[in-house]
């Protein structure tokens, strides 16, 4: 009796957790991750508490040990970041695949289970296209939560998503999941058609998406895919071998042509017009992050610490409008940057290690699981090579995106990674390598990894939610009092939240504009601890060193502002932010000729610069006159 409550505890809650994720927690934060968050933490604590799994195949050895390797590393080193904010973002999101690929691994490894996360992906495929139906309809900046838009509005579908690169992305990983199983996978007729007609319909939506990188990482897929297939035909009907190869090479030229001809027009825009290769801001990206990585190369400047890194680090070859990066766009640069070599060397493993047990399984399949079966269609090889594939191409495309900190994406992509550590191979010739203590240390990592997550979910979640509240406040008399009461609620679930302190340090120092002296001093104050406190957890931000410093002015503390302001040069020298700081600073106090050489040099800056500087150039110039 407990343990079919604990089972379907297992199944009760991963299933919706998967759904709700691939639906909401479609962005790099955390916000709309929690509930995903929370049902997956519930799910990996009850799979602990079930016990004994029967399982038809294990998972293998290797494979566990390297992700146990690879995710305890991460997590080291996200306990051990300079800012606990950016840090947890990768933590939830590694604990979270963990709990997927566990569950992917053992207690759905039974191939009825894994076909029912296949339907939950079509449930999510659908849901993507319709979205994406709206925007071509012309309502481009539509989001499927209220109060939201997207903020790229280029004429590219999303989805749930909002930037198009990623829902290409989970759209080619449905597809090729998809065609294997059409393919291979012995499905009933009807089924196949349904997955075929799924199949073409993510492959047409994704030049919709105009990702080149997609484009590529889809092409890498389908190779991996169509030598695999035709692999595997040739070892189990050799006479249809040729007939075979020369009908795929058709199809595929056919195909390429078609989706060339159809949407050639749009794919120009993004391969021709403006926005070629060579122009592309990912190469001045990456120089910041090898900049970062060589700050400490052997462990990396902490998790998501590229956020900062990409406007320290910020190469003077970048155009002068290219916005922050936030992201390396290349995941394996950001492992190095952000992990430094040990992160990448254990993730190499981890990929190296999963692909060599699939095809593991492939050769097990054609020489011992074939003859004795004489059937080549099976649905664990439908699984094994479509997630194959699907991985090989998320793999690829990771050379020029970030997809992997979406999890929308890195959920999907962990449960693959737990198909790839446990495809179905039964009763094997040669004994599989088993390693001591691998699974009690297995558990004991689940439990600990879905307790924490529920944990976070309850205290940092509800933090996250708080912060969003006072983010989006209506505008009206009393919405600092309703911005700070909102943050402070926050603060006191989560105080190491360097976000809640910093909103809050600005909302007082706003309802301290336009009072006397005597009214704003004191909440002048109360926002200089507020920002000295958000400063203390996180030293890296520009943006909190000159807002410190503009209230350390307004309180007299010259050398404190000072202060500040050399750090934030320090932080972002190539920017214009703190430039006009600096000279914004000397202008107040009636230093002019200092502010002078301030405004022009502000007007020097190679990033984020704007018009601003001109205005208060010339109010300095009106100042200074003698009168």
């Amino acid at each position: 009796m407990i343990q079919g409550l604990t089972k379907f505890g297992v199944l009760g809650f991963s299933f919706p957790a998967l759904l709700v994720a691939g639906v909401v927690a479609t962005e790099t934060r955390s916000l709309f991750y929690w509930p995903a968050c929370l049902l997956l933490g519930v799910a990996g604590v009850f799979m602990v508490l079930h016990g004994r799994w029967r399982l038809r195949s294990a998972p293998a050895d290797i494979c566990i040990v390297t992700t146990l390797g690879f995710a305890s590393y991460l997590v080291w080193r996200d306990f051990h970041s300079p800012v606990i904010s950016y840090a947890r973002e990768d933590l939830f999101l590694v604990l979270g695949c963990g709990v997927t690929y566990a569950l992917s691994a053992t207690a759905m490894s039974d191939a009825r289970l894994r076909i029912a996360v296949l339907w939950i992906m079509a449930a999510l495929v659908i849901g993507n296209l319709a979205v994406s139906f709206i925007h071509i309809s012309g309502h481009w900046r539509f989001h499927i939560l209220p109060s939201y838009l997207r903020t790229i509005d280029s004429h590219r579908i999303g989805g749930f998503f909002n930037n198009p690169n990623h829902l290409a992305a989970f759209l080619y990983m449905a597809a090729l999941l998809f065609l294997g199983m059409a393919i291979l996978g012995g499905l009933h007729k009807g089924w196949r058609l349904l997955l075929g007609i799924l199949t073409l319909a993510c492959v047409l939506a994704v030049p919709l998406t105009v990702s080149r990188g997609a484009l590529i990482g889809l092409g890498a897929g389908v190779s991996v895919l169509t030598l695999l297939s035709l692999w595997l035909l040739r070892r189990a009907r050799p006479h249809l071998f040729l007939k075979s190869v020369f009908a795929v090479v058709v199809f595929l030229a056919l195909a390429a042509f078609s989706l060339f001809s159809v949407f050639s027009e749009r794919l120009d825009l993004r391969f021709v017009d403006g926005t070629r290769w060579d122009r592309d801001p990912r190469t001045v990206i990456w120089k910041a992050a090898l900049a970062q990585y060589h700050m400490n190369p052997e462990m990396g400047a902490g998790g998501r610490m590229f956020y900062s890194g990409c406007i320290t680090y910020r190469s003077p070859d970048s155009a002068p409008w290219m916005k922050d990066a936030l992201f390396a766009h290349n995941e394996y640069l950001q492992m190095l940057a952000d992990y430094g070599w040990i992160g990448l060397t254990l993730a190499i493993l981890f990929v190296l290690a999963h692909l060599g047990n699939g095809w593991r399984y492939l050769r097990w399949f054609v020489r011992e699981r074939l003859p004795s079966k004489g059937i080549l269609p099976e649905k664990n090889l439908g699984f094994a090579v479509g997630s194959l594939a699907a991985l090989c191409a998320l793999l690829v495309h990771a050379c020029f995106e970030f997809h992997f900190h979406v999890p929308a994406i890195a959920l999907p992509a962990a449960f693959l990674f737990g198909i790839m550590a446990n495809p179905g191979i039964e009763n094997p010739a040669r004994k599989p390598l088993r390693l001591p203590l691998v699974r009690p240390l297995w558990k004991l990592a689940l439990i600990a990894s879905g307790a924490w997550m529920a944990w976070g979910a309850c205290t940092v979640g509800r933090a996250d939610y708080c912060l969003e509240r006072a983010v989006l406040s209506p505008v009206k008399p009393d919405a600092d009092l309703t911005r700070i009461l909102w943050l402070t609620k926050g603060l006191e679930i989560d105080p190491l939240n360097d976000a809640l302190w910093y909103d809050r340090g600005l909302a007082r120092k706003e309802a301290a504009a336009g009072k006397t002296d005597v009214l704003a001093r004191p909440i002048l104050k109360l926002a200089a601890s507020d920002l000295e406190a958000a400063r203390g957890l996180n030293s890296t931000d520009m943006f909190m060193a000159l807002d410190l410093a503009d209230v350390y002015d307004g309180l007299n503390a010259t050398e404190d502002a000072e202060r500040c302001l050399r750090d934030a040069l320090r932080l972002a020298p190539l920017f214009m932010e703190p430039r006009l700081s600096v000279a914004v600073h000397y202008h107040r106090q009636g230093r002019y000729s200092e502010a002078e050489q301030g405004y022009l040099w502000a007007s020097d800056a190679t990033a984020g610069r704007d018009d601003q500087w001109i205005g208060l150039y010339k109010q300095l110039l009106q100042d200074a006159l003698p009168r």
